[in-house]
């Protein structure tokens, strides 16, 4: 049964391209981590009402499909959750020690996603939060 926000994205048309097999631009296998090595690594590419994002991310062995716009939107928008808090909030929310620069690497990153996807959905960002996946 497909999820409210897979339903969401067809009908307002998100559209995704996958290219495995592709790393981000100027990284290299000696800049991912041991399970990133062993992930399956994506390109996605997501276009809607005209605007594009691009983002690469790692998905574990026991996904067998590649990632839908859902999946990817999905991701993102909780990426998103960064832009509301400042770095010591949010990673007390998600359990991260605040004197880690790793966490903070990490929190800069959803801080650039989240405004990646709220960029591409534009006004309708809140439509697609709310959606269940």
């Amino acid at each position: 049964m497909k999820s409210e926000l897979q339903r969401l994205c067809e009908s307002r048309g998100v559209r995704i391209t996958n290219t495995y097999g592709l790393l981000a631009p100027g990284k290299t296998t000696a800049d991912l981590d041991d399970w990133q090595k062993r992930a399956l690594p994506y390109r996605c590419v997501l276009r809607y009402k005209g605007r594009q994002l691009t983002t690469y991310i790692y998905l574990g062995f026991m996904h067998t499909e590649e990632p839908s716009s859902a999946d990817i939107v999905c991701c993102m928008i909780s990426a998103a959750s960064a832009l509301g808090q400042n770095f010591e909030s949010w990673a007390s929310a998600f359990g991260y020690n605040t004197d880690s620069r790793k966490a903070e690497r990490t929190y800069n990153e959803y801080r650039k996603s989240g405004e990646k996807v709220r960029r591409l959905l534009g006004k309708d960002f809140g439509l697609f939060a709310r959606a269940e996946h």
